[in-house]
């Protein structure tokens, strides 16, 4: 199994986290994280997409 990949940006938040899996012997992304200053923002994964909007959150299909 491929370990996660982890994002920071210069003032030490995470920014980003990727979490792999494999297709045919081959690594795939299947799980995307985005954060603002460290607080979780949007996420990618299993065919949607969902996005923090004010308090609560959106889920919607991903886009291709």
């Amino acid at each position: 199994m491929k370990p996660p990949r982890t994002v920071f940006a210069a003032d030490g938040f995470i920014t980003e986290t990727l979490h792999f899996g494999f297709n045919n012997g081959q690594p795939i992304e299947n799980d995307h994280w985005w954060f603002d200053h460290g607080t979780p923002a949007k996420r990618q994964s299993s065919g949607a997409e969902t996005v923090k909007e004010g308090d609560p959150w959106k889920t919607s299909p991903r886009q291709p």
